[in-house]
C-alpha cells in the first residue's frame, strides 16, 4: 500500500462554519482510496455556495483547502495564496505520494509539473473537451481568455503527466495525441447503490404509464423547455389511454419560466419538480421508480454522468445527437433525437412506448452497459492506474 495519495480539484467543498459539505458522489469516490493508500488528501477550493448535503466529518480526508477566507484566484490575496499553496504542495510530497489532478483551469499545470518531479506518479482528469470549453464561455472577454490560455496549456500538462484519465471518447482521442498512457475513466457515480438497483432490476418499460425522468441544471443549454413542450406535445396525442409523469430533478435559473410552461401547455398536474437532491440513495430511488431518462440538451457537452446513472439503472435513454453522447454512444444503445425539436422527441418518447420490441432492447442495451460500467468503481480503476504507471 502506498503511504499517501493527494487529489487536487475535482469539486468543490461548502461549509456552515460548523461542518463541512460537498457531493456525495465525490465523498464516496476519495473514501473509496482507503483500500489502496493509508493517506488520503483532498485540496480543494472552498465555495460559496450551499446546495450540498453530504458532511465530510468522519470520512478519515485530510482536508487542505486552497482557499480559506474564500478568495477568488484573480485577487492579490488570491494569488498569494495560491503561490503559497504551490510551496505547501511541494514540500510534502514524496516518493511515496500519488497525485491526481482533477481541475482543468488555470491553476492545474504548476501542480502537474511539481508533482512529475516531486511525487511517485501524477495523472491527469481531463473530464471535458477543451474546444467544447472554449465554444461555450466565448460569450465574454475573461471566458475567451481564460478557455484559450486553457487550451494553450492543454497539451504541456497531458504531456507532463504519467497518465491521463478522460471522459468522452472525442476527449480521449484528443488526449491520445499527447499521452499515450491515457485511459477512458469510469464515471463518478455512487456505486454501491446503483449495483443494488441492478441486482433488483427485473421491469420493463410500461406501455400504458411512463414515469419520464430529468436530472440536471434548469438553464436554457440544457433543453428541459423542449422536454416540456414535448410532454405537452404527447399528453395532446394521448388525452385518456396513456398517462405520463415528468420528474425534473435539479435547480436553476430557469425554474420559474418551466413552471410557468408547464402552465401554459396546461400540463402542470404531471410535470413535478425536485430540488436539486446530493443524497445517494434518495437519487438512486428514483431512477429505479422511472421508466425512461431523456438529455435534451440543446448545446454540444461532454458525456453527462447522468446518462451513465441511468443506464446503471437498467433504464431506456432518450439523448440529443450532440458531443460526447454522439461519439461516446452507439445508435443501438440509445434513442438519439436531433437537438430542440420538440416533435422529433414526443415521437421518440411515443415510439419507444408503443413498439414492445424497441422498449426491451433498449433496456437490454442499458442492463449490458450498466454490467461493465459497474463492474469497477472510479475509485478501483484509478487507483490500479496509478499502481500500473
Amino acid at each position: 500500500m502506498n503511504k499517501k495519495i493527494v487529489i487536487i480539484g475535482g469539486g468543490v467543498i461548502e461549509t456552515d462554519e460548523n461542518n463541512y459539505y460537498s457531493r456525495s458522489q465525490l465523498i464516496e469516490y476519495l473514501t473509496g482510496f482507503h483500500a489502496y493508500y493509508s493517506d488520503v488528501r483532498w485540496s480543494v477550493r472552498l465555495a460559496n455556495t450551499h446546495q450540498y448535503k453530504s458532511r465530510i466529518d468522519n470520512c478519515n480526508l485530510t482536508l487542505d483547502i486552497i482557499n480559506k477566507d474564500r478568495e477568488t484566484i484573480f485577487s492579490l490575496k488570491g494569488i498569494l495564496g495560491q503561490l503559497k499553496h504551490y510551496w505547501y504542495f511541494f514540500h510534502n510530497l514524496d516518493e511515496f505520494t500519488d497525485v491526481i489532478v482533477s481541475n482543468l483551469s488555470l491553476t492545474s499545470l504548476p501542480y502537474v509539473l511539481i508533482a512529475r518531479f516531486r511525487a511517485r506518479k501524477v495523472v491527469f482528469y481531463l473530464g471535458s473537451d477543451p474546444r467544447l470549453t472554449m465554444k461555450l464561455r466565448s460569450d465574454s472577454l475573461y471566458g475567451k481568455a481564460a478557455s484559450l490560455f486553457n487550451y494553450l496549456v492543454v497539451p504541456i500538462t497531458l504531456m507532463t503527466a504519467h497518465g491521463v484519465l478522460v471522459r468522452g471518447h472525442t476527449t480521449f482521442i484528443q488526449s491520445m495525441r499527447w499521452n499515450k498512457n491515457t485511459i477512458l475513466s469510469n464515471p463518478l457515480i455512487s456505486y454501491k447503490y446503483f449495483r443494488n438497483i441492478m441486482a433488483d432490476k427485473a421491469k420493463l418499460l410500461r406501455h400504458d404509464s411512463l414515469e419520464i425522468l430529468y436530472v440536471g441544471k434548469l438553464e436554457k443549454n440544457k433543453g428541459v423547455h423542449v422536454l416540456i413542450e414535448a410532454l405537452g406535445i404527447l399528453a395532446k396525442k394521448y388525452p385518456k389511454t396513456k398517462t405520463f409523469r415528468l420528474n425534473i430533478v435539479g435547480s436553476g435559473i430557469m425554474e420559474q419560466e418551466l413552471r410557468d410552461i408547464t402552465r401554459y401547455r396546461d400540463i402542470a398536474e404531471i410535470v413535478h419538480f425536485h430540488e436539486f437532491i446530493d443524497d445517494s440513495f434518495t437519487l438512486a430511488s428514483i431512477f429505479a421508480r422511472s421508466d425512461l431518462f431523456i438529455v435534451p440538451t440543446v448545446y454540444s457537452e461532454g458525456f453527462p454522468r447522468v446518462i451513465d446513472e441511468a443506464m446503471a439503472s437498467g433504464l431506456p435513454v432518450i439523448c440529443s445527437m450532440l458531443g460526447g453522447m454522439k461519439d461516446g454512444l452507439k445508435d443501438d444503445e440509445v434513442f438519439f433525437v436531433d437537438p430542440g425539436n420538440a416533435e422529433e422527441l414526443a415521437f421518440a418518447i411515443a415510439k419507444i412506448m408503443d413498439d414492445e420490441g424497441l422498449r426491451e432492447k433498449l433496456h437490454a442495451n442499458s442492463v449490458n452497459r450498466a454490467k461493465k460500467i459497474l463492474q469497477q468503481s472510479a475509485t478501483e480503476q484509478h487507483a490500479m492506474f496509478l499502481a500500473d504507471l
